[in-house]
């Protein structure tokens, strides 16, 4: 039977006067807003956990309350994990809650594409996100430091407990994810602490003017106060998925008391024990876009579409700023032709894996890769990266915000208020062309697929 020990740490991540002094909050687009009094209705918190099975090298699963991590914060946080030997790149994980109530980060999403933030906005972004690194390291630090020390073994189980009446597929299908994941780790009968997951965007809250942590921070405190143990969530996917009751505070709470509740309810009834050696597995998928924007004479037709758009009369500010941004990245040939996103994979034995998937990931992933494993299998969205929304075939073939386009302009090119503009892409992925199944070669569907089915299996 293996053994693991664990360790578990937090710190307060909320913006204050004396971290930065960034008052800008991310999650809405496309005008600027500010909890200028850094006001927090529900505090936002960094937890880091790390599960060391028998000798191997330790788990280690980051989790932030900001609406996602940019590659900047998230490169400096993986690099100094592993100089420092605390564990492998495959063993490492880190996600956003993706709550809609937190401050605006560098890079990505935007925040001069989507809030129109001005150079001496961005150095109050830039000083947070530098106080926020720093606090980070040292959370993790601390933790590996009091893994080190633990000498009393956890065992760990999973399973699933369900919601109804919470979730809204805002694209118009009909997949939802009802399920709520969970996986506990135990001292005898005694709770040790408690991951748990759901599908549902973190907007709740709505677009008042101080930090939440929306529907998760209220279910963590449910059932922290139940058990007395660390709680942590983690987003599954996502992208498609909006809670039905939102517009304030009753709402949040109403919605984090039932998925908290559904957590407690499944560990009363009884989890299923999780054993064995852990294989760490991590690939990036290479997902196409729908042009080759690395192709001169492509390049040229988008610099010159972008041109005519920027030249329009009323175009909006924010529609604007985003051709002024596509005509930077066009022209200086800095524009990739495809989407990288990470995905990651930790088996334990042979029954039971969690995957981490970058990226605003959409429901009908979580179905796929479950039906394709024998496993019990817990997908998360906002893993590591979020280039942005990870749509499939279906999605890519309909004009909505996820898919980045609309008529009359079509599918090569990115809608004004897409999803495609805070993630400063010039045009949709590439999709099967309608009604193929399976998804065609050459594809982002496809390469979504084959990339994950060549980490989970």
């Amino acid at each position: 039977m293996t053994v693991y020990m664990f360790a578990h740490n937090r710190t307060d991540i909320t913006p204050t006067k004396n971290n930065g002094g960034n008052p800008w909050m991310a999650g809405y687009g496309w005008d600027r807003r500010a909890s200028r009094l850094y006001i927090a209705n529900r505090k936002l918190y960094a937890d880091c956990i790390a599960i060391k099975p028998d000798s191997a090298p330790p788990l280690v699963m980051v989790r932030l309350d900001v609406v996602s991590i940019p590659p900047v914060i998230h490169n400096q946080i993986r690099d100094h994990v592993v100089t420092q030997g605390h564990t492998n790149v495959q063993s490492f994980m880190m996600v956003s809650s993706h709550t809609h109530s937190g401050p605006v980060l560098p890079e990505s999403p935007d925040p001069y594409v989507i809030f129109g933030l001005t150079p001496t906005n961005l150095v109050r972004v830039q000083a947070y996100s530098d106080w926020l690194v720093g606090a980070l390291k040292q959370l993790i630090d601390d933790t590996i430091v009091e893994l080190a020390a633990q000498t009393q073994p956890v065992t760990l189980k999973y399973g699933e407990g369900t919601t109804s009446g919470l979730l809204d597929n805002r694209s118009g299908f009909p997949d939802v994810i009802s399920r709520v994941p969970i996986l506990a780790g135990f001292r005898g009968t005694t709770k040790a602490f408690v991951l748990y997951g759901f599908s549902a965007h973190p907007v709740c809250r709505g677009d008042e003017e101080f930090y939440d942590s929306d529907y998760p921070g209220v279910a963590t405190k449910v059932i922290e106060d139940a058990l007395g143990c660390p709680a942590m969530f983690f987003l599954g996917c996502a992208g498609d998925q909006d809670p039905l009751i939102r517009g304030g505070n009753t709402e949040t709470v109403q919605t984090g008391t039932a998925v908290g509740n559904a957590v407690l309810t499944k560990i009363q009834s009884g989890l299923q024990a999780v054993d064995g050696t852990v294989v760490r597995e991590m690939q990036t998928a290479s997902l196409p876009l729908v042009v080759d924007t690395e192709n001169a004479t492509v390049r040229q037709n988008l610099i010159q579409t972008y041109e005519a758009r920027k030249s329009a009369q009323n175009i909006a500010p924010q529609n604007l700023r985003f051709c002024e941004v596509m005509l930077d990245e066009l022209s200086a040939n800095e524009s990739p032709n495809h989407v990288e996103v990470p995905i990651q994979c930790w088996k334990f034995g042979t029954d039971f894996a969690i995957m981490g998937i970058g990226g605003e990931v959409i429901s009908r992933y979580d179905t796929f890769f479950r039906a394709s494993t024998s496993r019990r299998l817990w997908v998360m969205g906002h893993a590591n990266a979020v280039p942005c929304y990870i749509c499939d075939d279906k999605l890519l073939w309909v004009p909505r915000y996820e898919s980045g386009w609309a008529n009359p302009d079509g599918p090569n090119i990115a809608a004004f208020g897409s999803s495609l503009m805070p993630y400063a892409w010039p045009v949709p992925m590439k999709a099967s062309p309608v009604n193929t199944s399976p998804p065609a070669a050459g594809t982002a569907e496809h390469a979504m697929r084959t990339t994950g089915l060549d980490v989970l299996n």
